[in-house]
């Protein structure tokens, strides 16, 4: 299956992610002491580019871009700064992440995504917001299990733990 995967020059060793979730590993009562089963995987990140129109009578408005991210895993989202480099893979389908949420589960809350993200800063006149396009990227990801079936998820790219 090819993929959009996000492009990184430097991702994470197998032996560092092992480090990393070792300690939430230990937080979440996991047998540390055992080798955790390790596979690199891919998780989908959907990035929904907006547009922003801030009113500025009697000039023309003011575009401003806005790039939101959304988890289809953890059902999340929010603002980012842009969407990442990436280039197609071919890809096992059992590497990928089972989702739980899809796009619809996004339009449901969407506005209190933008609301959460764009629009707090704006006291008193709100820009008009407008749809401009999606994009559907892979990140890469270390998933290490541990005994008693603990799993720790482990960014490829920055070395950041996700449960």
């Amino acid at each position: 299956m090819k993929i959009k995967v996000a492009f990184n020059k430097k991702l994470i060793g197998q032996d560092r992610a092992i480090k990393v979730s070792a300690r939430r590993a230990r937080r979440q009562g996991a047998d540390t002491a055992a080798q955790p089963q390790v596979e690199l995987r891919y998780k989908r990140l959907y990035f929904i580019k907006l547009l922003g129109l801030a009113a500025r009578t009697p000039f023309e408005p003011k575009k401003i871009d806005y790039t939101l991210f959304y988890d289809p895993v953890m059902n999340q989202g929010g603002l980012t700064d842009c969407v990442p480099a990436c280039e197609e893979c071919e890809v096992d389908e059992n590497r990928l992440i089972a989702e739980k949420y899809t796009l619809k589960d996004y339009e449901k809350q969407k506005d209190q995504i933008i609301e959460k993200n764009i629009l707090r800063s704006y006291l008193l006149k709100r820009p008009e917001i407008r749809y401009v396009d999606t994009d559907e990227v892979y990140l890469p990801y270390w998933v290490c299990t541990y005994p008693p079936n603990v799993q720790i998820m482990v960014n490829a790219a920055t070395g950041r733990v996700n449960i």
